[in-house]
């Protein structure tokens, strides 16, 4: 906590229990407050997260990873998960697009493309 003089709000990343109060705490991982004088955190989405502490905004998963809940404090890597031939979008709350050389079958499933079948591009179904 912060000691702040009565007539300061706390500053971005950071509340106050109550309005109008002396002190301030920082917001949690997993959650941030993008203006100042505020008496709560926001959560990030899925597909965001925040690994620090003040933070005034959430980040964007990169390609390749995702985050599944609110709060997440860190994004998972899609290969952990759902294997090789998986991906992600950036700011995927999971790993639904194919790699290049892949195709998403009926079944959801990502499959090596047939000779012949031109899946270059990443995320072809």
């Amino acid at each position: 906590l912060t000691a702040r003089e009565s007539c300061e709000s706390c500053a971005a990343g950071h509340y106050s229990k109550e309005s109008g109060s002396s002190s301030c705490s920082s917001c949690a991982s997993g959650t941030f407050q993008d203006q100042e004088g505020s008496t709560s955190c926001k959560v990030c989405a899925p597909g965001k997260y925040s690994a620090s502490t003040e933070a005034k905004d959430c980040t964007d998963c990169p390609v390749d990873q995702f985050a599944p809940k609110n709060e997440s404090q860190l994004c998972e890597l899609c290969a952990t998960t759902y294997g090789l031939d998986v991906t992600s979008n950036e700011g995927s709350a999971t790993c639904d697009v194919c790699k290049s050389d892949f195709y998403m079958n009926h079944k959801g499933k990502c499959v090596k493309k047939p000779a012949g079948i031109d899946t270059s591009a990443q995320g072809t179904t």
